[in-house]
C-alpha cells in the first residue's frame, strides 16, 4: 500500500463588512469549510438577509415563477450536509417585498459564492474568533491518496471531516 499527501490552498471566507457594535456581518461564503464555520456561528433567532430564489404566484392563473428576490428571515435550524456542499438555514420571513406574505417559511441554501448578512443580539467571542479564523487563516487542504495494487482511493482533509473525491478499481 502507498500513502501520498498533496498540499493545495483555497479561497478563504471573505468579510464585505462588519460593524459588531450593531450586531452585523456581511460575508460572502468561498468554499465548504466556510459552510462549515457558519453552521457553527449561525443560532436560532440570529437573523440573516440576503438575495435568494422563491417561487412566487404570477399572472391570473397563479403560475407559480422562480424569482430571485432580497429577504430577511429569523432563523429557526441550521442544517449542514457535506453530502451536498449546502448549508440551509430555515425560518419564518421577517422582511421581503410586498408580494411575499410575511411570517411565512423560507430556507436559504448557503453554498460557495453566496454572500449574506448575519445579524445577532450579542456577538459571542467564539463566533467572532470562528469568524476571523475562516477569514484570515489560509486553508490549506491536504489531498491523501491512497493505493495498493488493485484499487486507489482520492480524499481531501476538510475542518470537520475527510471529502472521498474518487476511487479507482483496477
Amino acid at each position: 500500500m502507498f500513502l501520498k499527501i498533496i498540499y493545495f490552498i483555497e479561497e478563504k471566507m471573505k468579510i464585505i463588512n462588519s460593524n459588531f457594535k450593531k450586531g452585523e456581518v456581511k460575508i460572502q461564503v468561498q468554499n465548504l469549510d466556510d459552510l462549515w464555520y457558519l453552521s457553527t456561528i449561525i443560532d436560532t433567532n440570529d437573523i440573516i438577509k440576503g438575495k435568494t430564489q422563491r417561487k412566487i404566484k404570477v399572472g391570473q392563473k397563479q403560475q407559480a415563477a422562480k424569482k430571485t428576490i432580497f429577504l430577511k428571515i429569523q432563523v429557526e435550524k441550521v442544517e449542514f450536509s457535506k453530502h451536498t456542499s449546502i448549508l440551509r438555514a430555515s425560518g419564518k420571513i421577517i422582511a421581503a417585498p410586498e408580494e411575499i406574505p410575511l411570517g411565512t417559511s423560507h430556507t436559504f441554501n448557503l453554498e460557495p459564492n453566496t454572500i449574506i448578512s448575519i445579524e445577532k443580539q450579542n456577538w459571542l467571542n467564539f463566533q467572532k474568533d470562528k469568524l476571523k479564523e475562516a477569514s484570515t487563516s489560509k486553508p490549506l487542504h491536504i489531498m491523501i491518496v491512497v493505493l495498493d495494487r488493485e484499487e486507489a482511493f482520492f480524499a481531501i482533509m476538510r475542518k470537520y471531516s475527510y471529502e472521498l473525491l474518487s476511487n479507482i478499481q483496477g
